[in-house]
This record gives structure tokens, sequence and C-alpha cells, in this order.
């Protein structure tokens, strides 16, 4: 018998959700292995000591697969709320800002990007993505930001709410400014029309 001992589910649980939601994407994970998910622990049954690679490659893939599964989930969730806010500052702001939710565009490359938001003021587009401290998100929104050219001024914004690291903010400051969702909303907005 091949087991993680619960470490994947541990996993899991430090990246910041319940166990709920990280036994069903365990549970998904070890059903397209061929392992089973019981008492919170993933494991197999090698036939012979010849399948012995074999179950410990099957538990090993099914626990990252089931554990990378519910850390992109959370950054989504995360993104999700934070668009959200970002949305209802900008909504209530007194500068009158035009906002578009899930906006898309061909970049430079020919790919069309989807970018969280875009604002109009006066004469100015202003591209937002947010970020949230998760290497899928900063490699995401990076990629979108450095492909964009359809925005008239040039405005673009990588928002974030929880705190990014030092070089995560130099990779995204390389595309787009980097900016605290504090300070559009202590400046109601303003903060994003200075460049």
């Amino acid at each position: 018998m091949v087991t993680d001992a619960g470490d994947a589910l541990n996993r899991a649980w430090l990246h910041g959700r319940d166990e709920a939601f990280g036994k069903r994407h365990l549970k998904q994970s070890a059903r397209h292995f061929g392992c089973e998910f019981k008492h919170g622990q993933l494991s197999v049954l090698a036939p012979s000591e010849e399948w012995l690679a074999q179950a410990i490659s099957a538990v090993a893939n099914a626990a990252a697969e089931g554990v990378n599964a519910s850390v992109r989930h959370t950054g989504q969730s995360n993104e999700r709320k934070l668009i959200s806010r970002v949305y209802d500052v900008v909504r209530d702001s007194p500068y009158r800002f035009d906002a578009e939710l899930d906006y898309s565009a061909v970049g430079k490359s020919g790919k069309t990007h989807h970018y969280d938001m875009l604002l109009t003021h006066n004469d100015d587009q202003i591209l937002i993505n947010v970020v949230v401290p998760h290497a899928n998100s900063i490699a995401a929104k990076y990629l979108a930001l450095s492909d964009a050219t359809d925005v008239r001024s040039r405005l673009k914004y990588a928002v974030y709410d929880k705190e990014l690291t030092r070089e995560d903010k130099a990779l995204l400051s390389n595309v787009a400014d980097v900016l605290p969702y504090k300070a559009i909303v202590e400046t109601s907005g303003k903060a994003l029309l200075v460049n």
C-alpha cells in the first residue's frame, strides 16, 4: 500500500482552504489517477513489487494535482473578491469613471487577452488587472499586461491587496504601475488617474 499519509490534504489546508474544499479536489484527482481517497489520505495498492514505482507515481500525481487545483481556485476566488471591491470604489467615485468588467482586447502578439476591468475617464482608458500572491496570478496578469496595446493613454495597473513579494512587484512594474488597493480606496479612485 502506497499512501501520502494525509500530506496533500494538509498542504491544501495550509494554503488557506478549509478541509471540505481540499477533500473535494483531492477526491477528483484520486479518481483521475486511480487512487482512493479515504480518511484524508490518498492511497493505492500495488499488486506486486513491479508495480510499486507506478503506485508511488499515481499517489504523488494525485496529490500534486489536488493541491494545485485547490490553490488555483483559492487564487481565483481572491481575485474575484478584489475585482468586486475595486469596482465598488470606482463606481461610487466622484471622478465619474465608466467601468467595463472582464474586458477583452487583442494584444501585440495577435492573442486575445482578458483584463479584469477597463475604466474610461475623459479621454483616458485605464486597464486594471488585480493580482494575488500566487505564481499563476502573477504570470497570467504579467503576460496580459505586457501584450496590451489597445489603450489610448497606456494607463495600466496591477492592483493588489495582499502584499506581494519584492520580486513580483519588480516583475509587474516592467509592464504596469503596481498599485495597492488601499491607495484606490483612500483617494476614491484618484490614484488611478496619476501615472
